[in-house]
């Protein structure tokens, strides 16, 4: 039939290297999750395909097209730094620490989800399995995008972020919170709840003190920024 499987396993956490046994073509980011450079990789398939209909044998193509699809098609050229800090990074990435790593980043984001539930934020899958929490805005009177930069002015960084149901990914209803960067820096669960109790301060606390939506107009609410983002620094 001609098709190819891809997977695009940028967003996940939960031991991707399982699925290359079946899928034909694997993407992801270094930086997400593995703690690496700014880059990407590409997993393929390599050696036998099929045996053809005179029993000869078929080889997936993957890897020359590929290669000749990055460079010279995409790429001006390989930089050493980049290759170096991958290769650090995938070696990491087969050590029990980054296993455990991995699992405290889920614990992690399963209890920010839970804290964002208990002070009564809506996230749009009832909860997580990975590593990110999509926050759904729409019943606090916010966008996702004066969160985003409430939530900036606090030292606290964030993507506003599409839930189902918008219209307009240009004006998003929510946010994506993230916990990686958190657990790489010693962070667990009891940080966690400290942690949404800022993002709640600065959603709430800051958004509905505000008369004039234009973000250079938000220093009413300065003195509440800055004992949130003292406090936010001391990791």
């Amino acid at each position: 039939m001609g098709q190819i499987l891809m997977i695009e396993m940028i967003r996940s956490v939960k031991t991707p290297i399982m699925s290359f046994s079946i899928e034909a073509r694997t993407n992801s980011l270094l930086f997400p999750y593995f703690r690496g450079p700014r880059a990407g990789v590409i997993f393929y398939r390599r050696g036998l395909k099929m045996l053809g209909k005179n029993g000869e044998k078929v080889m997936y193509d993957f890897e020359s097209k590929i290669n000749q699809a990055v460079f010279p098609g995409l790429q001006g050229g390989p930089h050493n730094h980049a290759i170096a800090a991958i290769a650090t990074a995938m070696k990491q990435a087969t050590t029990p620490e980054f296993f455990t790593y991995q699992k405290q980043v889920v614990a992690n984001a399963k209890e920010l989800c839970t804290q964002l539930q208990k002070l009564g934020y809506k996230i749009s899958t009832d909860g997580t399995d990975v590593h990110m929490v999509l926050v759904d805005l729409r019943s606090s009177g916010l966008t996702g995008s004066k969160a985003e930069r409430i939530l900036e002015e606090v030292s606290i960084a964030c993507n506003k972020n599409t839930v189902p149901g918008d219209k307009s990914a240009l004006n998003p209803s929510g946010i994506r919170l993230g916990t990686a960067a958190l657990t790489t820096r010693g962070l667990q669960e009891a940080d966690i709840i400290v942690i949404a109790g800022f993002i709640h301060r600065g959603e709430l606390s800051i958004m509905r003190s505000l008369t004039v939506p234009k973000p250079q107009n938000i220093y009413p609410g300065i003195s509440i920024s800055m004992t949130v983002s003292r406090a936010w620094r001391l990791d």
